[in-house]
C-alpha cells in the first residue's frame, strides 16, 4: 500500500490509484483508500484503553457519501469510545448506540460501580465491608477480570463475563469470582444512575451463560506418585542409552536434579562448576566439612543464593554429568583443533554454544510422560483438556510439586519444607545473625545443609526403590533401608576414588580389589567410553539415581567396528523410540499389540 503525501482534497481523493491512500487528519490515522476497486474507503487505526499495544483498523464509510469533515467527526466520536476502554465497534449496534444516546449521563464504567460498591453497606447486618474483604475483591478482579473495570457497565454482555469466568485455570477460583460478579450486578440491577434507570438494564444478564459451563472437567492433582516417576525414568533412562546423545543425556540429569531437589527448571540449568563445593575443598578461608551445591534464585523483587547437601545420589547424578560434559567438549576439540571453543562454566551447557546454558530440559520431560503412558494406560490423568497434544499437561513443575506433596506425607515439617524450596533467604532463615547469605561463614552452611540432609536423602530413597511414602516411613529403620542406603554410599565412595586415582594410597588391599570388582566392574572402561565418545557408557557407570530394579539395556549395541554409533532422537509425539527386546524401535501398533 502507498501512502501519498499531498493535500487531502475532493480532487486529490477522487484521482487515488490502486493500492494508492492518503491521510485526510494531521491529528489521527485516518486515510482514504483505493482498494483493488473502484470505490474508495476511509480507514482509521486506533487503539483501545487497556486492549493492548496492537492497532485496530476499522472502515467508517465511503467517499464521496461521507466527505472529509464528516468522517473527521465520526472518527474523534470512535477515539473517545477506544479511549474510554469501549470497543467502538460494539457501539455501531443499533439499539447499544441508542442506548448511549439516551442513556449518555449514565455511561460509568465497571470500576466507577466497583468502587461504589465495595463502599456500600454489605447488608444490614454485616454493615460496611471489612478492609480484608475489599482487598480481596480488588486482588481478584485486578488479576482476573481487570479488562472489565474500564468497560462502561451497560455494555458487559454475558459474553464477556463467560470470557472472564473461564479464563480462571482453578475452580474455586472461579466459583469466588462468579460469587463476588453476582453480587455486583444485583447490586447494579437496584441502584439508580442519574436518568432514573439502573445501571445493568433488564434486558442484560451476564450470568446467563456462565451457570451452563459450570461444570469443568476434573483433572488430578500436578504430582506424581514414586510408582509413576519410576516408570518414565526407567523409559527416559532406555531412550538416553539407546540415542547415546549429549544433548539428551544433560537433560536427563538436570530432570533427575529437579526431582531430587524439588526446585525449578531455570535453577537446575544455571548451576555452575564453582557452586558445587566438595568435602575437603578449601573455600572462604577454610576446609569444607559438610559438601553443599549453591543455587542462584532469581525471584520478582529479590535475588539470593540457597544451600543444599551434596548426598550421594545427587553428587552421582552431578559426577555423571561432569563426565559426559568433559567428554563432549574434547571430542568437540579432537574434530575441529583449530577453533578454541572456550571454557564452560555452566554444568549443563548448551551444545551448540558452550558459554551458554540450557534453556529447559523438555526433550526429557516429553520423554518420561510418553514413559507413563506407554506402560501405565493411565496417561490421560497427566493431561490437561486445554493444553496442546505436543505439550500435554505434564510439566518440569509437577516435580516441583511431586517434592513438596511426597515431603508432606513424609511428614517432614513445613518449615523444613519451605527452607528445602528456598522459599525464602538464607538472612531470614537465621534472622538474628546479621549477615547475608554471601557472606554466611561455612561453619554456618555446614549447620544448614546438616539440618536438609534428611528430607533431601529420604525423598531420593523413596523415588528410587518404594512405593508410597507411608512405606518409606514404616521402613526407615528397617535392614531392608538401611542395606540401600549403605550401597548408595560404597557405590559413591568408589565413584570418587575411581575417577581420583591419587585416593588409592588410602586403601588396603582387600578395598582396593572391592572397588576394581565392584557391581561387575562398573567403572573398569571408563577411560574407554571416554575416548569412544560413549555418553551412555559414562552415565551407567556413574549415576546411581535409577530405580532399585532397573537395568540398563546393554543389549543395544554402541559401536560398530569399533565406532560409535550416532543414533538420531527424535520428539516424534505419535512414535518415540523405544527399546524391545534389547533393539530399539519405533513405537506402533503392532508394538503396542505385543
Amino acid at each position: 500500500m502507498k501512502t501519498l503525501k499531498i493535500d487531502p482534497s475532493d480532487k486529490n481523493i477522487r484521482n487515488l490509484g490502486k493500492h494508492e491512500r492518503i491521510k485526510v487528519s494531521s491529528t489521527m490515522e485516518l486515510y482514504a483508500v483505493r482498494q483493488a476497486g473502484t470505490s474508495i474507503t476511509y480507514h482509521l487505526l486506533y487503539r483501545i484503553k487497556g486492549g493492548g499495544v496492537t492497532k485496530r483498523t476499522n472502515s467508517l464509510g465511503h467517499y464521496p457519501v461521507l466527505n472529509v469533515a464528516e468522517v473527521t467527526e465520526k472518527a474523534i466520536r470512535w477515539l473517545k469510545w477506544a479511549g474510554e476502554g469501549v470497543d467502538p465497534k460494539r457501539m455501531q449496534n443499533a439499539s447499544v448506540a441508542d442506548e448511549g444516546a439516551v442513556n449518555e449521563a449514565s455511561r460509568i464504567t465497571f470500576g466507577e460501580y466497583f468502587e461504589m460498591f465495595l463502599r456500600q453497606p454489605a447488608s444490614r447486618v454485616i454493615g460496611v465491608r471489612s478492609d480484608k474483604t475489599i482487598r480481596d475483591y480488588r486482588t481478584t478482579f485486578k488479576n482476573h477480570a481487570a479488562d472489565l473495570l474500564n468497560m462502561p457497565i451497560r455494555q458487559v454482555a454475558s459474553t464477556d463475563i463467560e470470557r472472564v469466568y473461564h479464563r480462571c485455570a482453578k475452580k474455586p477460583t472461579q466459583a469466588k469470582l462468579l460469587r463476588m460478579m453476582k453480587a455486583i450486578i444485583n447490586s447494579a440491577r437496584k441502584d439508580l444512575a442519574p436518568d432514573d434507570q439502573p445501571y445493568v438494564l433488564f434486558n442484560t444478564d451476564p450470568l446467563a451463560r456462565v451457570i451452563r459451563f459450570d461444570d469443568r472437567t476434573e483433572v488430578r492433582e500436578a504430582y506424581l506418585q514414586p510408582t509413576e516417576f519410576r516408570l518414565g525414568l526407567s523409559y527416559l533412562l532406555d531412550v538416553g542409552y539407546a540415542a547415546n546423545a549429549f544433548n539428551l543425556w544433560s537433560q536427563i540429569h538436570a530432570l533427575q536434579i529437579a526431582a531430587l531437589l524439588g526446585i525449578r527448571h531455570s535453577e537446575v540449568t544455571r548451576i555452575r562448576l564453582k557452586d558445587i563445593v566438595q568435602k575437603g575443598q578449601v573455600t572462604r578461608s577454610d576446609i569444607v566439612e559438610e559438601p553443599y551445591v549453591q543455587l542462584y534464585i532469581a525471584k520478582k523483587r529479590k535475588h539470593y543464593r540457597h544451600y543444599v547437601p551434596l548426598t550421594p545420589v545427587l553428587d552421582s547424578v552431578i559426577t555423571s554429568q561432569q563426565l559426559i560434559r568433559s567428554c563432549f567438549h574434547h571430542h568437540q576439540q579432537k574434530q575441529n583443533p583449530k577453533v578454541d571453543y572456550g571454557h564452560s562454566d555452566w554444568l549443563f551447557p548448551a551444545p551448540a554454544d558452550r558459554l551458554k546454558h540450557l534453556n529447559d530440559f523438555a526433550l526429557a520431560v516429553g520423554y518420561s510422560r510418553r514413559g507413563i503412558e506407554y506402560q501405565t494406560n493411565q496417561y490421560e490423568y497427566l493431561k490437561d483438556p486445554d493444553a496442546t497434544p505436543t505439550d500435554g499437561g505434564f510439566s518440569a513443575h509437577w516435580l516441583r510439586h511431586t517434592f513438596v506433596t511426597m515431603a508432606t506425607d513424609l511428614w517432614f515439617r513445613s518449615e523444613d519444607i519451605d527452607k528445602a524450596q528456598a522459599k525464602y533467604t538464607f538472612s531470614e532463615s537465621n534472622r538474628y545473625a546479621q549477615r547475608s547469605s554471601r557472606h554466611m561463614p561455612l561453619d554456618n552452611i555446614a549447620n544448614h545443609v546438616d539440618a536438609l540432609k534428611p528430607i533431601f536423602t529420604q525423598m531420593a530413597m523413596l523415588l528410587i526403590g518404594y512405593q508410597t511414602a507411608g512405606q518409606m516411613r514404616r521402613a526407615l529403620e528397617s535392614e531392608e533401608y538401611q542395606e540401600l542406603s549403605a550401597k548408595i554410599e560404597t557405590s559413591n565412595r568408589y565413584l570418587h576414588q575411581a575417577l581420583n586415582p591419587s585416593n588409592f594410597h588410602n586403601l588396603d588391599m582387600d578395598d582396593l580389589n572391592a572397588m576394581v570388582d565392584f557391581d561387575g566392574g562398573r567403572f573398569n572402561s571408563w577411560s574407554q567410553d571416554y575416548e569412544d565418545e560413549c555418553y551412555s557408557g559414562l552415565a551407567a557407570a556413574a549415576n546411581f539415581f535409577t530405580p532399585v530394579d532397573y537395568e540398563y539395556p546393554v543389549k543395544i549395541p554402541l559401536f560398530e567396528n569399533e565406532k560409535p554409533i550416532k543414533r538420531p532422537f527424535s520428539m516424534n509425539q505419535n512414535m518415540p523410540l523405544h527399546v524391545v527386546d534389547g533393539e530399539v524401535r519405533k513405537w506402533s501398533a503392532q508394538n503396542d499389540a505385543a
